[in-house]
């Protein structure tokens, strides 16, 4: 599977709708309708990248000694499950 766009992505409104896109290329990622709530979901979608990296963050570099054993396998797993789903693994 090849890699998603990298971002940050942003949200622009282009004839009355939201269009994301990346900084790097102008190439529309998402395009929407007019609804509120697209913007809204537009909004979310363009802060996709961000919340991959901060996901990968956490998962490598956070400490969880302060977490029970039970804690901290179902946050493993949770980490590990929305890396996969984000990355087209799962």
């Amino acid at each position: 599977m090849s890699k998603h766009t990298p971002g940050p992505w942003y949200v622009r409104r282009e004839h009355d709708m939201p269009v994301v896109k990346s900084q790097t290329d102008e190439v529309p990622i998402c395009v929407g309708s007019n609804k509120d709530q697209d913007f809204i979901n537009a909004r979310l979608i363009a802060a996709a990248p961000e919340m991959l990296e901060f996901l990968k963050e956490i998962h490598t570099k956070h400490n969880f000694d302060a977490v029970d054993e039970e804690e901290y396998n179902w946050l493993e797993e949770r980490l590990e499950n929305l890396i996969a789903k984000a990355e087209g693994r799962s």
